[in-house]
């Protein structure tokens, strides 16, 4: 699986350190740092190459991060203490600031953001600083070819290397994965033949074939149903810890609808750098569940076909006797039949759409979840709404405190404007109404989406469980130290089914009626993603962009100023100025995604950064 690298970008810093620089004694998670800041940190002088934040739980120390800081430094000024107030400072001949609290923000359980063909974050900056950047219309061959690609190495968007004598260039942002056996659909790289060949052509992969139909037969092994071992309290030292969204957060070219999160999440046991990917060759043999609805009439949705469909009667909160629910084609394909579910105006909650739980016929320790889903052509987000997901054991929603249930939910949201969001209860959520994590994506109504999630339980009463997301077939975050439950009779058991306007407050209602459509859920042992038929590639085009300058460390720039900055892989990023931009401002370590633009909740993602990185800079 792909990992998050968090890129860090000092190239315009290594002019600027100030001889006399401010002493801010030992280094700290938490803390802010401007350039030319001397720490201490295992007994070693550091000096700060940029203005940066140390969240905390990313591990930014100074003998881990060579692009944010160098080894040695002095200062004359009287040292700076952290942002902890003490309440009567007692100077000594060498002060110790105070340690500083780690921040208050929204919490978030072990994520490891993964990028897409956008801007990615990792918590191990991995460009290396120059002063002045030496750009490229297209990455310089070496040797009359490409570097050769590295394992430990992150490549964005259009970067390309050389493997086994053969060229392949990034679709969107990977490390660790293998090129040979990770080229052509749906996989990062992109075979453009041997080496230094006059037509290098890129390799067609065919199109998979539709899932079969056949009756399902669970391949899953189920969870023993041995007696359960609960744990009376859980431990908060093993909980993940939330982390903001970094400011140095490079990113490749963006696709227009998929774009990476720029929200690090750390986990209690760091991940490791590589981590093993699935690779999509084939569609699972066989399903724990599967509905397309093509089996179902063109009408209101009936009793005994959501019963046939889902295996249990349905309730009044299913929306099935209300009629909020209805079989009907496809908006975009008429042979195609899909479900449509109805919002009522002015109501919110599960009681105006649909919500129940659908059973998977056992208890599982790991499962895979797939389904489409369209917004309305003129659908209306207000404050947001609930999407399915995974969950097990009590199946908590609805702000539940830990330590009165065991089981977990991984939902997905909608909020303002369409931005998407993983929504997740377990035992060790921190807020007592779920927590968030960004998944870099903006929903646009009138447009398929493919949501896939795959869940890993942990062992009974460790936190060493694992969740990822993908949109569109690209993994959008993945989590690892995670406690979905206590009791060993605990494991993934069914679908949450919630689909409804809300919050719990009538301002999250719409004022009229809405609809969503969904489409092929499947539930499965195995990743479904060689099914996704709703890829949302890069258009093709020209790098630099016309009408972009390259961006310059020694110029000032005025509001909507247009740029492009290279990062060390050679991909190009396009930028906008927020405003006056003084000189110096890196783009690479200072800037937003346009989608994350004022979205200050429920995770603050815009942080008043200098430059706005756009997803769709051919537009």
């Amino acid at each position: 699986m792909r990992k998050i690298m968090l890129g860090a970008a000092a190239f315009a810093a290594l002019l600027a350190l100030d001889a006399h620089a401010a002493c801010r004694g030992n280094w700290a998670e938490g803390n802010t740092y401007q350039a030319g800041d001397v720490v201490t940190y295992n007994g070693q002088s550091y000096t700060a190459l940029s203005t940066h934040t140390a969240y905390t739980g990313t591990n930014w120390n100074p003998g881990a991060t060579p692009t944010l800081w160098k080894t040695g430094g002095s200062c004359s000024a009287t040292p700076v203490p952290t942002a902890t107030p003490t309440a009567t400072p007692k100077p000594t001949a060498t002060p110790v600031p105070t340690a500083t609290p780690k921040p208050t923000v929204t919490p978030a359980p072990t994520a490891t953001p993964v990028p897409t063909t956008t801007p990615t974050a990792a918590p191990t900056p991995t460009i290396a600083p120059t002063v002045t950047p030496q750009p490229s219309a297209t990455p310089v061959p070496v040797g009359g070819c490409y570097a050769a690609w590295q394992s430990a190495v992150a490549y964005g968007a259009g970067s390309m290397v050389l493997y086994n004598g053969r060229a392949y260039q990034a679709k969107w942002w990977t490390q660790g994965e293998v090129p040979a056996s990770n080229s052509g659909d749906g996989k990062p790289w992109q075979d453009f033949g041997a080496c230094g060949s006059a037509t290098a052509v890129p390799t067609a992969t065919p199109v998979p074939t539709a899932a079969p139909t056949a009756t399902p037969k669970p391949t899953a092994t189920p969870v023993p149903s041995a007696t359960p071992q609960p744990t009376a309290t859980p431990q908060p030292t093993v909980l993940p810890t939330a982390t903001p969204v970094p400011t140095v957060a490079p990113s490749a070219t963006p696709a227009p609808t998929s774009a990476p999160t720029a929200t690090p999440a750390p986990t209690a046991t760091p991940v490791p750098t590589t981590v093993p990917s699935p690779t999509p060759t084939s569609v699972p043999g066989s399903w724990v569940l599967q509905n397309t609805f093509q089996n179902d009439s063109i009408g209101l949705y009936s009793a005994s076909a959501f019963q046939n469909d889902w295996g249990i009667a349905p309730q009044s909160s299913t929306g099935v006797a209300a009629g909020r629910l209805s079989i009907v084609a496809d908006p975009d394909n008429s042979t195609n039949k899909v479900l449509r579910v109805t919002y009522l105006a002015g109501q919110i909650g599960g009681d105006s759409a649909m919500t129940f739980d659908a059973p998977l016929g056992g208890v599982y320790k790991s499962l895979w979840l797939q389904y489409k889903v369209r917004f309305d052509n003129a659908f209306t987000w207000v404050k947001g709404g609930k999407l399915p997901g995974l969950g097990g054991g009590d199946t908590p929603t609805g702000c539940i405190q830990n330590g009165t249930f065991d089981g977990f939910t991984t939902r997905m949201m909608w909020r303002e404007n369409g931005v998407a969001f993983s929504y997740q209860y377990y035992p060790g959520k921190k807020e007592e109404c779920g927590d968030y994590y960004a998944v870099a994506t903006k929903f646009k109504p009138g447009v398929w989406y493919t949501l896939t999630q795959q869940v890993i339980i942990n062992d009974a009463g460790a936190s060493n469980g694992e969740f990822r997301q993908w949109i569109d077939g690209v993994l959008t975050l993945q989590q690892s130290g995670l406690l979905f439950r206590n009791a060993a009779a605990v494991g993934v058991s069914a679908i949450k089914m919630d689909t409804f306007f809300g919050g719990s407050s009538t301002d999250w209602a719409p004022a009229t009626d809405q609809y969503t459509y969904f489409d092929d859920f499947r539930v499965s042992a195995d990743s479904p993603l060689a099914l996704v038929d709703t890829l949302k590639p890069i258009p093709p085009h020209i790098d630099p962009i016309n009408g972009y300058s390259q961006w310059s460390s020694a110029g000032t720039y005025q509001a909507n100023a247009l740029v492009y900055r290279i990062d060390a892989q050679g991909a190009y990023h396009y930028y906008k100025s927020r405003g006056y931009t003084a000189a110096n401002t890196d783009p690479l370590s200072n800037s937003v995604l346009d989608i994350y633009y004022q979205v200050y909740s429920p995770i603050k993602l815009d942080t008043a950064q200098k430059w706005i990185e756009l997803t769709t800079p051919w537009q």
